[in-house]
């Protein structure tokens, strides 16, 4: 049920249920006691107590859609559309994010600062040099602050101890590999039988309903085959972009009377329908026994297969 909220888009304080208005909430933390806030559409920096009917109250932030860029005691600062809050040691980072700042708010003094951010850009640095490019969710960990530095497309680090801004680097990319145990889901697909020649090897990928391919990113299936004599590939490999709900694809095959394993392994990306939906990566190694005859009227060897709903 609603904790705090009218459903009317405003920055009216009081009861947290029957009077507070609220604009666009965005990130939220808490120190354990109180929840905090930042309303984007107001600019502006909101709390409630967490166990019990209090009001709602406003530590930044003045009136709809106003905003500003300035540090100061309580209402005299300003953000612009702040998108992101951590709560750490007495102390809320706010991601300021169409100023490209990350400010930071002392519950104790009130007083509202510049934690690290100029222009909008992207620089490592000192806090006062440094860039970001509208930055938005924020995570506090082992004393240090993560960004989600939106339009630059990185993780930044924030260290408060030396005021220094740096970019995220993974160093242990092994550890989310695709070729990790349990990650790879393996489809015995049901035997064919088909006839010798050469022919197509006709692959459908399709999703399942209200779920489509994922055209941002580039798909792709390496083939292979147990016994080359019997089933010789004409290519290995082949990738495709595409947001259509299915899409198949001919690989040139030579067939030859005998017996063969057919494998395919994909990395297959694609998404639920609709407005900022959920997007997912689908591994698969398929699996598909082929016998090939003279007698058999099948002319042409099929993979198909519907991704499953995430």
């Amino acid at each position: 049920s609603p904790f705090a909220g009218t459903s009317r888009e405003g920055i009216a304080n009081g009861q947290r249920r029957t009077m507070a208005t609220l604009a666009q909430p965005s990130g939220i933390t808490t120190d354990g006691q109180t929840l905090y806030w930042v309303d984007p559409e107001s600019s502006s920096l909101r709390q409630v107590a967490v166990s019990s009917d209090d009001f709602v109250g406003t530590l930044v932030g003045t009136g709809l859609f106003a905003y500003g860029d300035n540090d100061g005691l309580g209402q005299q600062a300003e953000f612009q559309h702040a998108q992101g809050v951590a709560y750490d040691d007495r102390a809320l980072y706010i991601a300021d994010t169409y100023n490209h700042r990350i400010r930071v708010y002392d519950l104790t003094s009130r007083q509202v600062g510049t934690a690290t951010g100029s222009v909008r850009g992207w620089s490592d640095g000192p806090a006062g040099m440094a860039r970001l490019d509208e930055p938005g969710g924020l995570s506090v960990a082992n004393g240090q602050l993560y960004i989600a530095d939106t339009n630059n497309h990185l993780v930044r680090i924030f260290d408060p101890a030396n005021g220094q801004l740096s970019t995220l680097t993974l160093t242990n990319l092994a550890a989310i590999a695709t070729t990790a145990p349990g990650r790879l889901t393996k489809v015995e697909l049901p035997a064919a039988t088909v006839a010798p020649g050469a022919t197509n090897l006709r692959v459908t990928i399709s999703t399942p309903p209200s779920f489509h391919l994922n055209g941002s990113a580039p798909s792709k299936i390496e083939f292979g085959s147990s016994n080359p004599a019997v089933l010789s590939l004409g290519e290995r490999a082949v990738t495709w972009s595409s947001d259509d709900p299915a899409i198949t694809l001919p690989v040139p095959v030579e067939l030859k009377e005998g017996a063969a394993t057919l494998t395919a392994t994909a990395s297959i990306y694609y998404c639920r329908t609709g407005a900022e939906a959920l997007c997912f990566i689908g591994q698969f190694e398929f699996r598909l026994a082929v016998t090939v005859s003279g007698g058999s009227k099948n002319g042409e060897l099929a993979l198909s297969y519907e991704l499953p709903p995430a």
